[in-house]
């Protein structure tokens, strides 16, 4: 007969435990090296678990919107530049513009900041919009350390021809939160 220690069960209980905790907020960092040719330190972080984007990593509610989040760090010589890419897979044609593009993220406790555009027009059914995390290294300390502090409950995203509010899904809120930690803990070091 075969006998297991309590402490043997705990311990694997507890790991289990662990693994499951680490999977439902997993992290991806989907790029971490040194650009050859520009020598720039370059840090992504997917809110994703793979390494594409599947429709489970979506963080808007909505059945026909499909936007997804990765944010990266880019240091230079005497320089850090902080983006964060939204992808939006909304089924219909939409352009940006910078002069007029912006996000403003609302938290739960309803304090918001506004992060503006980064990227030139575009006009595309699967658009990419990069939103600086404010170029200048105070501002960035502000904004980031509300990002990885505060829960996101909204936002809202201008558009050539007006905006489109999202709610951000339940199971996404500490998940993104998380996401900007670990941009915030690499843009400390």
């Amino acid at each position: 007969m075969c006998v297991i220690e309590p402490n043997y069960m705990k311990k694997t209980l507890l790991l289990f435990l662990i693994i499951i905790v680490n999977q439902t907020f997993a992290q991806r960092i989907a790029i971490n090296e040194i650009d050859k040719f520009t020598d720039q330190k370059i840090f992504k972080v997917d809110v994703s678990e793979g390494k594409r984007w599947k429709t489970t990593d979506n963080i808007a509610k909505g059945l026909i919107n499909n936007i997804f989040l990765s944010t990266r760090l880019i240091k230079k010589e005497n320089s850090k530049i902080i983006l964060s890419n939204f992808n939006f897979q909304l089924g219909r044609n939409l352009c940006v513009n910078p002069s007029n593009g912006k996000i403003i993220i609302l938290f739960s406790d309803n304090s918001k900041i506004t992060l503006k555009q980064s990227t030139e027009i575009v006009c595309e059914s699967n658009l990419n919009v990069e939103y600086f995390i404010v170029d200048n290294n105070n501002e960035i300390n502000d904004d980031l350390s509300i990002l990885s502090n505060k829960e996101i409950s909204s936002f809202r995203i201008y558009f050539n021809d007006g905006y489109i509010d999202f709610d951000v899904k339940e199971d996404k809120k500490e998940l993104i939160r998380k996401h900007f930690k670990l941009i915030s803990e690499e843009y400390s070091k």
